[in-house]
């Protein structure tokens, strides 16, 4: 079965709700009155585990992906207006059935909480600010126009290391682009996690990482604050990068400001003492929208204690085909692709345990069958009997090897690769290494360099079997980045690729031929 990759203090839900502008990603926890818990720019929900246990043993919580964050689909155009974003917060409390919501928001999140608050008051029972920024015009426009650098993926791989930089001086320097002393910051990062979990921010959102974040850097709190209505807290930790915003706000009566010392247990008290400043706020139902288990789009399933992904498209009536991606995958393209060929089916393209947003296998000593176990609970979960199998890749192993343990479907090999085929020499060492995060971003690099390689190679140089061209002379860059985005994502892809070759090495009749 599978495990969570982030483990929590208590088990935390993953799913989907379907908004006007697509599908936006949460996670949950706790039964109770609603709080909606809004994370900074540019991360994810996933920063957000803390408030969830904070708050999930007396509430029910729901963390979403801010729109074009994490796992949520982007909203529309290059520059959503601050009311699109607010728009999505809407749509959020009506997609869960609840009239209104207490909201914790932390910097961009506290920003659209606020601004939310101001828009429509009656929704809001109570706000948590917790690193509410108010930057002058001219901070503003620095904001705009050096702060927000673009992510544009190049195949030197240059952004990767790039990213890093910014990511480690943001931890030195504030801001992390005037590297001067009068700038730095009279600390030194002391955990590594936090500066991959800001890299993965980054990579996630891609291009649409500056969207939400010039919006909250441009609000300015100060004009609406007096005219809130619910009760407010702001609150700020001393390492928080603009914690003395708190002294350029304009509190109106009744607030409470929190200066918070580094005690976790302060930064805790202080939420919960905010959140139940304010009405009680509706409750909300537990687990995913009535009819969500079987329509299109992105969703999570529960195997074990951790969560499954999946993509499905077109009819949800039809004939189920699941495909299986490679190894990494592209999951949005390859899910579009089989729907354009199997209009009348549903497909279900479904990322592997520990690949993309998939958690890992608990087991490590299980090979394939373990696999093929999670896969076969995820369809039972979904009450679906799959027509046919697909596998892209390495994952065409996969495919056969679960096809041929439930007696069929048919099984179909897209893009299979050389080494797979019966009799073909198998790579002696790693396609894919896995290394842990690193101070100094060798991880990212040699991820990106990797990947790079497996585009231009079915066996890469130094794999210890005979190197194979493969693909078109012309790199893909977006693909690569894609890719990249996946396998930073679910680093334990590189097990299960390792895995086949493995299970082809004992089992060699279990080789895919190549075309």
């Amino acid at each position: 079965m599978l495990q969570p990759r982030y483990p929590a203090a208590r088990p935390v839900e993953r799913g989907y709700l379907r908004l006007p502008h697509g599908d936006l990603h949460y996670r949950a926890a706790g039964q109770g009155p609603l709080v909606l818990a809004l994370h900074e720019s540019p991360r994810s929900s996933l920063s957000l585990l803390p408030v969830i246990d904070a708050l999930a043993g007396r509430y029910r919580v729901v963390a979403p992906d801010t729109p074009g964050y994490g796992l949520s689909d982007p909203l529309l155009g290059d520059a959503p207006a601050m009311d699109a974003f607010l728009d999505a917060i809407a749509a959020t409390l009506d997609a869960l059935g609840a009239r209104t919501a207490a909201f914790y928001g932390a910097h961009t999140g506290a920003a659209l909480a606020t601004a939310f608050a101001r828009r429509e008051p009656g929704r809001v029972s109570a706000l948590v600010l917790d690193g509410l920024s108010a930057f002058t015009d001219d901070e503003v426009e620095d904001f705009r126009t050096r702060y927000l650098a673009p992510y544009l993926p190049d195949w030197d791989g240059r952004h990767v290391m790039g990213l890093w930089s910014r990511v480690k001086d943001h931890s030195t320097w504030f801001p992390w682009y005037e590297r001067t002393p009068a700038r730095r910051l009279r600390r030194a990062p002391s955990d590594l996690e936090p500066l991959q979990r800001s890299a993965l921010g980054f990579v996630q959102s891609g291009p649409h990482y500056a969207k939400a974040y010039i919006r909250a850097a441009a609000f300015q709190p100060n004009a609406v604050l007096r005219d809130l209505k619910p009760p407010v807290t702001v609150m700020a930790r001393p390492t928080d990068l603009i914690a003395d915003h708190l002294d350029r706000l304009e509190p109106g009566p009744g607030w409470d400001i929190v200066w918070l010392d580094e005690s976790a247990a302060a930064w805790s008290g202080a939420i919960r003492h905010g959140v139940a400043k304010g009405r009680a706020p509706d409750a909300a139902a537990p687990g995913p929208p009535p009819g969500a288990q079987t329509r299109p789009g992105a969703r999570f399933v529960p195997v074990g204690e951790g969560w499954l992904h999946m993509r499905m498209t077109g009819r949800a009536t039809g004939p189920v085909r699941v495909v299986l991606p490679g190894l990494p995958g592209d999951v949005e393209a390859l899910a579009a692709a089989q729907a354009a060929a199997h209009p009348e089916d549903l497909v279900v393209v479904i990322s592997p345990p520990g690949c993309g947003a998939s958690d890992p296998l608990a087991d490590a000593g299980t090979g394939l069958d373990g696999v093929v176990a999670v896969l076969e609970a995820a369809l039972a979960h979904l009450a679906l009997e799959p027509s046919s199998l697909a596998g892209e890749g390495a994952s065409a192993v996969v495919a056969r090897v679960w096809a041929h343990a439930r007696g069929g479907p048919p099984v179909e090999y897209l893009e299979p690769l050389a080494w797979m085929a019966p009799g073909a020499i198998l790579p002696t060492a790693p396609l894919l290494r896995a290394e842990a995060p690193r101070w100094d971003g060798a991880h990212l690099t040699s991820a990106w360099f990797q990947l790079r390689d497996l585009q231009l190679y079915d066996v890469p140089p130094g794999a210890g079997a005979p190197v194979r061209v493969r693909g078109s002379d012309s790199p893909d860059v977006a693909r690569l980045d894609r890719l990249f985005r996946a396998y930073v994502q679910g680093p334990d892809c590189a097990d299960l690729l390792g895995r086949v070759i493995d299970h082809l090495r004992v089992r060699p009749g279990d080789g895919v031929p190549e075309g």
